[in-house]
């Protein structure tokens, strides 16, 4: 039986569920700042911890990035970073 091929945009697809792009939308942002920025300069920091019996994980993902911290608590890592990137870039624009 011959390989079926996956159109271009299905075979593209990075796997994250629809609303879970604050993290990349957060580099972005970084990376759209004027050299010499502060934020653009010190970076994203991050740091991951976890609690709970393994069948009951909760992770804590926390984000700094000029001395200013943000955190994401949820089951899985990757929500728990997109929950800090989110609530950081929400800051991050209005200020």
């Amino acid at each position: 039986m011959a390989e079926k091929k996956l159109p271009l945009h299905q075979a593209q697809n990075t796997g994250m569920p629809n609303g879970q792009h604050n993290k990349m939308d957060l580099n972005n942002f970084l990376q759209s700042l004027p050299n010499g920025s502060l934020l653009k300069a010190s970076g994203a920091s991050w740091g991951m911890a976890e609690k709970g019996p393994d069948h009951d994980r909760i992770w804590r993902a926390t984000l700094t990035i000029a001395g200013r911290t943000w955190h994401g608590e949820a089951r899985t890592k990757r929500d728990a970073e997109d929950v800090a990137a989110a609530e950081a870039l929400a800051a991050l624009k209005n200020q």
